[in-house]
């Protein structure tokens, strides 16, 4: 019967078969109903199985369909042999992707979402892994079990490692409409504001609003704090990431102080007057004395912005942005420091080497579909070659970085484009600095006046004097005209 329904599938698509085999993907209406009709005709317990089958989408033993039917089936292992037997089913699987969709076609909106609920209650029960699931969850669109929030957000953070954003926004947004407290909130929001960020950082500045009173309130882990301090200084939203760092207490371990005093330094720096004086240019312990990765990322990071805020490079930043280069990839926690360390390169004449790393990590942000990096690098790779003086790829590159980012995105993280993108700062930038790094070729000077680099706020760009002149130009010329 499968048989003869493929070769009328053929024959309708392509009319009398000669010469070749009928191929897989000919399966059509037909075939559906071939399927169909033999699993109602057939044994009472083929059924049954077929849609546990279908709605799995995997392989199962008679065991674990029998615990998922229950008293729906009489005997999984005789409706498995049946279907085996009629050649829809093979070692626990459909012979062919288009038996599967016959039988879900067939099944009420109903039955799948029931079917997959309990799919998911097994799988738990049997310790799968939490994206296989959240993937049952999301298709039963339930959250009732107390279990069902944790592998959702597990499985969010799963599907975040594997660049699956739009997996991992779907589990969050399940686990959003589930009844939590406070506290469990506010971390799905967070996973929430590092997802969306990813994609669109316009619509996932609403989470770092609704994160502000959470974090002042204290009920916010010091780790998502210190991320939200992160996203706060990219919107431009210096004052609020001041406040909701200093809620974070000094008893929340060595690790959590280290990392403060960083994003404070960062912070002071890239918004002058923000930080507390002396929180700002606290001394950091050296790299190599520390154990953990993170740790060593954030104390090489914060020293490159302050051998910038304090006189320029040096050998020692340079070789610090060779190693945060060579030694963490692109992700969500790293990617801030791969830019500051590609703009030291840069700052440091080492143009070949800042675009051979730039080029790969475009390629990677790409693979891994990533807008917002994608964004961030091209705008450093038009920088690279402004520099290079090769205005044409200048440009091309600049305009890649702004169609992946919606306009309003872009010029609310003007902070983060401060950072990133406008370099020299403060005092770097007072006079003419030359670079103290002697293995580079650093001719290049700096006249715009301190004053010019007084914040980092939205707007910042248009703060040097000479733009106010320029605009004050063009309001004459008008004038005049």
């Amino acid at each position: 019967m499968l048989l003869s329904a493929l070769v009328e599938d053929y024959q309708t698509a392509h009319g009398v078969p000669s010469g070749p085999p009928c191929p897989e993907g000919v399966a059509g209406e037909a075939f559906t109903q071939a399927v169909q009709t033999c699993l109602y005709r057939g044994d009472e317990s083929m059924l049954p199985v077929a849609r546990a089958l279908a709605v799995l989408g995997e392989p199962a033993s008679p065991a674990l369909l029998s615990e998922l039917l229950g008293d729906a089936c009489p005997s999984a292992t005789v409706g498995l042999e049946a279907a085996t037997e009629a050649g829809i089913v093979e070692a626990g699987r459909f012979r062919h992707p288009r038996s599967a969709v016959a039988v879900l076609d067939a099944m009420s909106t109903h039955d799948r979402t029931e079917l997959h609920d309990r799919v998911a209650h097994v799988l738990y029960r049997h310790g799968a892994a939490a994206v296989a699931v959240a993937r049952h969850a999301l298709a039963a669109r339930r959250t009732e079990a107390p279990w069902s929030v944790p592998v959702l957000r597990e499985a969010a953070d799963q599907a975040m490692e594997q660049d699956d954003t739009g997996m991992a926004l779907e589990c969050l947004r399940l686990a959003e409409r589930s009844r939590v407290d406070v506290v469990e909130r506010a971390g799905i929001h967070a996973a929430l504001l590092r997802a969306k960020w990813r994609l669109d950082p316009t619509s996932a500045e609403r989470y770092a609003r609704e994160l502000v009173p959470v974090a002042r309130a204290g009920r916010l882990r010091p780790d998502l704090t210190i991320m939200l301090v992160k996203h706060l200084m990219w919107f431009g939203r210096p004052a609020e990431a001041m406040e909701v760092l200093d809620t974070i207490a000094d008893q929340d371990g060595p690790d959590t102080a280290l990392a403060v005093a960083c994003v404070r330094s960062r912070l002071g720096f890239f918004y002058p007057g923000t930080a507390k004086d002396g929180a700002a240019t606290a001394p950091l312990p050296c790299a190599s004395t520390l154990t953990g990765a993170k740790g060593k990322l954030r104390v090489r990071t914060a020293k490159l912005v302050d051998a910038v805020h304090r006189g320029g490079i040096t050998e020692e930043a340079v070789a610090d942005a060779q190693a945060i280069l060579q030694q963490y990839r692109l992700d969500d926690h790293t990617w801030e420091s791969i830019i500051i360390s590609l703009e030291t390169m840069v700052l440091a004449e080492c143009l070949d080497e800042a675009a051979d790393w730039c080029d790969g990590l475009l390629q990677e942000a790409a693979d891994r579909r990533v807008p917002t990096w994608r964004a961030l690098l091209s705008a450093m790779r038009g920088r690279i070659s402004l520099r290079q003086g090769n205005l044409p790829e200048a440009e091309r590159y600049a305009q890649a970085a702004l169609s992946l980012i919606q306009p309003r995105g872009s010029a609310s993280s003007s902070a983060a484009r401060s950072r990133c993108c406008c370099w020299p700062p403060p005092a770097a930038a007072s006079s003419t600095r030359r670079c103290a790094c002697s293995r580079c070729r650093c001719r290049t000077r700096c006249s715009r006046p301190r004053s010019a680099f007084t914040t980092c706020a939205p707007g910042a760009a248009s703060t040097w004097p000479g733009a106010a002149t320029r605009r004050r130009s063009k309001t004459s010329r008008r004038a005049a005209s």
